[in-house]
């Protein structure tokens, strides 16, 4: 027992620290491994249980049982993080008694491989960059990023760019660096070496880090409801579904492009993310979801104010009651050159519940289809949605 240790310093010659080393070092609150050290032993910190904080350092190339965990009862151990600045990971033999372990922190660089090596991948919720750092995704040619650490506590942050065509640094106060993407509009994706440094605790953190700089095209929606809608369900930052990059608060081309259903088409809910809304006014930006094939059961059922909207090209099949009660539609844009097939009380399944039966007596509801398209005058689209006593639609052929 060791317990009147509160600090270690170690020597620049030690390669390995054995087992049980830094056992029950009750009043130790933090471990800085310096570079050199490349294996910990079996519980060599092992009821060291006010241990906050375990840097190990980047040459570390093995990690024995329990080498992540100060100690095994959770009503003694407090929170902690653990640093390991191993661009590689080291072998580790288990994470047995971790569940007082807050974060792990890597290289940025080598977050995903972390997260799919054996035994960390058990862990990889925990495991995290040094920085929180999205790609920079292009709008407009200008967009600026802040440089943020995501450890609590830290200071002394310094951020150099190397030279580019894109990114500058703008300013680093209060801990955090400004970076502007401007200039030269690249036409394609490329990317930018970061250098950073910063001091967590009394240990300094520093390397480089590649961002990617995505050029892409960024969905600009009429209507804010339905970009919330769909930002948060395929847009983003990153979007785990289609695994794609994107920006905080808007959804890329790319992004949309990559939903192929919305709902449940043929069976199932008769909801999606859109039913029942009634802030929604107009969705003309669905035409962007260009290889969505099945509009959902009940896709804007009960949109009772909904004006407009625009269905994609590569739409074939609509599910049931999933224009119902959508009173107000005026304008309706179909880009399938095919009428897509339709399921039971698409159009509604009462005539006062009928898309555009507010508006059909005024004459101007509106269905707009390709000048060569088929199958537009028959079934629903005929007995439902241009019967004047239903929904009123005048069939327009001029897409």
């Amino acid at each position: 027992m060791y317990s009147a240790i509160r600090e270690i310093t170690f020597p620049n010659t030690i390669q390995a620290i054995g087992r049980s080393a830094f056992g029950q070092c009750w009043q130790l609150t933090e471990i800085i491994l310096p570079e050199g050290i490349t294996t910990v032993g079996y519980q060599w910190i092992w009821g060291s249980y006010r241990t906050a904080l375990i840097d190990f350092s980047s040459t570390m190339t093995s990690i024995e049982g329990y080498g992540l965990s100060p100690h095994y009862n959770t009503s003694y151990q407090v929170n902690y993080n653990v640093i390991i600045r191993a661009v590689t990971p080291p072998a580790l033999n288990s994470t047995n008694s971790a569940q007082k372990l807050i974060a792990i922190y890597v290289p940025n660089e080598s977050v995903v491989t972390y997260r799919e090596t054996s035994i960390w991948s058990s862990l990889k919720s925990k495991i995290h960059g040094f920085f929180d750092m999205p790609p920079i995704i292009i709008k407009d040619g200008t967009y600026t990023m802040t440089l943020r650490n995501i450890f609590e506590d830290y200071s002394d942050l310094q951020v150099s760019i190397e030279e580019n065509d894109y990114l500058i640094l703008d300013s680093v106060e209060d801990n955090v660096a400004t970076i502007v993407a401007s200039g030269i509009t690249p036409s394609t994706d490329a990317t930018v070496s970061v250098s950073y440094s910063f001091v967590y605790r009394s240990s300094t953190i520093g390397g480089t880090v590649n961002i990617p700089i995505l050029y892409k095209e960024i969905i600009t929606f009429e209507d804010a409801e339905v970009k919330r809608i769909c930002v948060a369900n395929w847009g983003g930052e990153y979007n785990a579904s289609s695994n794609l990059y994107g920006m905080k608060g808007e959804i890329t081309m790319e992004q949309a492009a990559a939903v192929t259903t919305i709902g449940n088409v043929s069976s199932g809910t008769t909801t999606t993310v859109f039913t029942d809304n009634t802030k929604i006014q107009t969705f003309k930006e669905l035409a962007y979801f260009k290889n969505l094939t099945g509009m959902g059961r009940g896709f804007v059922m009960g949109c009772s104010n909904l004006r407009e909207i625009h269905i994609p090209a590569s739409v074939t099949s609509i599910g049931g009651v999933a224009f119902h009660n959508a009173t107000r539609l005026a304008k309706i844009y179909f880009y399938p050159k095919t009428a897509p097939s339709l399921g039971s009380n698409c159009f509604g399944n009462s005539a006062n519940q009928s898309p555009g039966y507010v508006t059909r007596n005024a004459g101007t509801n509106e269905c707009h289809v390709p000048i060569d398209a088929t199958s537009y005058d028959t079934g629903l689209y005929k007995d439902r949605l241009q019967s004047v006593t239903y929904s009123g639609f005048r069939m327009i052929y001029d897409l």
